[in-house]
């Protein structure tokens, strides 16, 4: 039986997104990669080969303007990322646009501003090429942001395979709402979910005849309303084997009325008001998509809020303990709520006349209830060739545990590949044949 090859991207950073002060270590970083030792020595009892990991380390003028040096983490970590070139892993590149802001003493995505790009990726190449002795071969801006620009720019500097564009994800503003950031990120809701080389004209588009020499690979990705789940019973079960404490110190409810939300027809405006209610006194937050997602309300034990018509069907909201500063992870979360858009008269919860739905990448941070939808709907595709899902170091480890077995589980269906070794197997190198 043939395997689909798979690509475990995993975003090297600080924990912190909007950095204040340099931390002694990326404790993140230290924690995934003891975790990806076990798994490693797993997978390869179960299938006698070993998996490679693809590394993406930040080096962007973020990291330099706090720890003095862009690249802190390669020097730092050296041993780590040794012992990962041995294992056969991939090491490269992972920018973010954050630009200093001293009026507002705030980090700014500055994705609308082309020459801090160009700066930002231009200087992270050029960090990488000093600690690595080599170009960066593999690349990912964060947030998925790209433009056709920068892809000249990475295809000039040396980068081969790039592993930004996440399938079916529409423009917006900016990833979250708290956060102070220019421009938009891309829409590509038509950007295909196999890998292509891009047209010279269009990033999102595979190129033919002309085409560039840089390949896309595609994350992948579903529709929100498949991969919206139940709550994640798998990340309790494991928490102990990694050491975590999986139970929230306080009890506290969740809920939205109404809840289905009824929306018959294009153009509708609806709204619900999720309402919370804790014991204890300490405050929590209301986040969207994840424990540490985007900010919708915060305040005491008990209130309301209401949301509007940017919900999609499966949006799901978390209720997190913040009382002493308590982190946000799955192990604080008092409540989880997916709210069902309900798009027809006679009940069902498709995707309404006007309708897009909204999507989700295969993210190993996110519950495994979902992690599990967005990865059948990629086996039961007949014309996917690959897959390629994506952690943040040290973001919900419960969650990448519990989503490394189910990963396990699939060891059948599932081989682990480098980028370059992807654009190599067989399903994909007829696929770019195909399109010369």
């Amino acid at each position: 039986m043939s395997t689909l090859p798979t690509v475990l991207c995993i975003d090297v950073e600080p924990e912190y997104r909007e950095l204040k002060s340099a931390t002694e270590g990326w404790l993140g970083l230290e924690e995934t990669f003891r975790i990806l030792r076990v798994f490693r020595n797993r997978w390869g009892d179960a299938t006698g080969e070993s998996p490679r990991f693809s590394w993406f380390i930040r080096m962007d003028p973020q990291i330099e303007q706090i720890y003095g040096s862009a690249g802190w983490a390669a020097d730092h970590y050296r041993d780590l990322f040794d012992e990962a070139t041995l294992a056969g892993d991939s090491i490269g590149l992972h920018v973010h646009a954050w630009r200093w802001e001293p009026a507002k003493e705030r980090w700014i995505a500055d994705h609308g501003n082309p020459d801090w790009i160009e700066t930002s990726v231009a200087s992270s190449l050029s960090a990488f090429k000093e600690s690595f002795g080599r170009p960066a071969r593999t690349f990912r801006f964060g947030d998925r942001w790209m433009d056709d620009r920068t892809v000249e720019l990475l295809e000039s500097g040396g980068v081969r395979f790039d592993l930004t564009v996440e399938p079916g994800h529409r423009a917006q503003p900016a990833l979250r709402r708290a956060e102070f950031a220019t421009g938009f990120l891309p829409d590509y809701s038509a950007v295909p979910q196999r890998p292509y080389q891009p047209s010279v004209s269009d990033f999102r588009s595979p190129g033919s005849p002309e085409r560039k020499r840089i390949a896309m690979i595609p994350l992948s990705t579903a529709p929100d309303a498949l991969a919206a789940g139940e709550p994640n019973d798998d990340a309790a079960q494991i928490a102990s084997r990694i050491g975590v404490d999986a139970s929230p110190q306080r009890s506290g409810r969740l809920t939205a009325d109404p809840n289905p939300i009824p929306v018959w027809r294009s153009g509708t405006t609806w709204m619900t008001r999720l309402t919370w209610d804790c014991d204890g006194p300490g405050p929590v937050e209301i986040r969207v998509g994840a424990p540490d997602g985007t900010v919708f309300a915060q305040g005491g034990p008990h209130g309301s809020a209401i949301a509007d018509d940017w919900i999609r069907n499966g949006t799901t909201f978390f209720l997190q303990d913040v009382e002493d500063g308590r982190s946000l992870r799955a192990e604080n979360t008092l409540d989880r709520l997916a709210v069902t858009v309900e798009t027809s008269p006679g009940g069902s919860t498709g995707i309404a006349e006007g309708l897009q739905p909204d999507y989700r990448t295969l993210n190993l941070a996110f519950q495994a209830s979902d992690v599990r939808r967005i990865l059948t709907s990629r086996l039961r595709d007949p014309e996917a060739v690959h897959v390629a899902a994506v952690f943040r170091a040290g973001d919900q480890m419960t969650h990448f545990a519990a989503n490394l077995d189910l990963l396990t589980s699939h060891s059948v269906e599932l081989s682990f590949a480098t980028p370059e070794e992807l654009m190599r197997a067989p399903g994909v190198a007829a696929l770019q044949r195909s399109r010369v």
